[in-house]
């Protein structure tokens, strides 16, 4: 009972709150600026992103952040940190909340489980600011709802337009918030809406979603993500983007696999192993990222994030068609893997391998 109280208390929690922003810190310095800028470095393609908006460049995909916040370019580079941190403080403060109000002492540690593994604080750390983080505060604060007992109406409406964020959000938001409507048996109608709103959106983003030839012109000398996002069509970036992923030679292809492999395991585990058709059909809705894209350690990091959300919805619901194992408190030493990476997974062996180098280095 002590310990439950413990684990329930809010000095415990508030030692959590400093704890996670501690990971969520040393990883952005230790891997991501690997030790060159501790004021949380911010690589530029992620807060060039905060400028692209709809002022500017017209109906855009990723363009509602800038436009709410309508961050110019003499002084993005401060308030989009302070965006992002806002961000990440407001991920920890309803992870916490959910911690919280779950009762059970094997469900509690397994959520410590997830913030301390390599997908959630220490991938924010590491992937800081990328516009990904807006979408697991969004499903985060959705779980918080389902536990608070509280009306999802709201973030029914406003689940869609998560795409104008980012179009990752189709699946890393809408499908898991699809299924989450399902589970908690909502009306056919807000399912529908979410689904019907959701497609309509990508759609209209994937065939207007560019900027004309003169605004083209106009922003290409200016701003990097012009020529990245715009230049090509979306066809020509994946073939870009997929021929940086087949480098033989160096670790790059084999820690891409690592991510897909992991990816596959999971998707047979659902299939066979899981009694549940609706979980398989999530995994499979997901599966396209791994093909679209070449981030195969961002997606993954992304979708067991909420696939462990997921679990503990069905768990929370008596629903338990999954049976958690047995805790080990050995689990915890999962931290040291670090974060899980943004393209090539495990970022921590590029930081072994230069801490190595300099070692020999400096002792020739």
């Amino acid at each position: 009972m002590i310990k439950k109280n413990y684990l329930s208390s809010n000095i415990f929690l508030a030692i959590l709150f400093f704890f996670f922003i501690f990971l969520f810190y040393i990883s952005n310095y230790l891997f991501l600026s690997e030790l060159r800028d501790s004021f949380f470095f911010f690589l530029w393609w992620n807060q060039d992103q905060f400028l692209i908006n709809y002022n500017d460049f017209g109906f855009v995909k990723r363009g509602l952040i800038g436009t709410i916040f309508n961050i110019d370019d003499n002084n993005y580079k401060f308030y989009s940190k302070i965006i992002a941190l806002t961000v990440v403080f407001f991920i920890v403060a309803i992870f916490l909340l959910i911690f919280k109000n779950v009762n059970n002492i094997q469900t509690k540690k397994f959520l410590l489980l997830l913030a301390l593994s390599p997908f959630l604080f220490l991938q924010l750390g590491y992937d800081f600011g990328r516009f990904d983080q807006f979408g697991i505060a969004f499903i985060l604060l959705t779980f918080l709802f389902i536990l608070k007992k509280k009306s999802i109406f709201i973030l029914e409406v406003f689940a869609p337009f998560t795409i104008l964020i980012h179009e990752i959000h189709f699946f890393s938001v809408v499908i898991f918030f699809i299924y989450i409507q399902v589970e908690l048996k909502r009306k056919t109608l807000n399912i529908f809406y979410v689904f019907l709103s959701s497609i309509i959106i990508l759609i209209t983003l994937f065939f207007f979603g560019g900027i004309d030839e003169q605004t083209y012109q106009n922003f290409i000398n200016k701003y990097w993500f012009i020529k990245v996002y715009f230049s090509n069509s979306h066809i020509d970036g994946y073939i870009f983007f997929w021929s940086d992923v087949f480098k033989f030679n160096t670790t790059i292809f084999y820690r891409h696999l690592v991510s897909i492999l992991i990816f596959i395991y999971l998707l047979f585990f659902f299939i066979k192993k899981i009694n549940s058709n609706k979980l398989t059909i999530l995994v499979l809705f997901f599966s396209p990222c791994f093909i679209i894209g070449v981030d195969h350690a961002r997606f993954l990091s992304l979708f067991i994030v909420n696939i462990y959300l997921i679990f503990f919805l069905i768990l929370i619901n008596k629903k338990s068609i999954i049976k958690t194992p047995t805790f080990k408190n050995y689990y915890f030493a999962i931290v040291l893997l670090g974060p899980w990476g943004v393209n090539i997974c495990l970022p921590i062996l590029t930081i072994v391998k230069k801490a190595i180098l300099y070692g020999t280095l400096t002792f020739n």
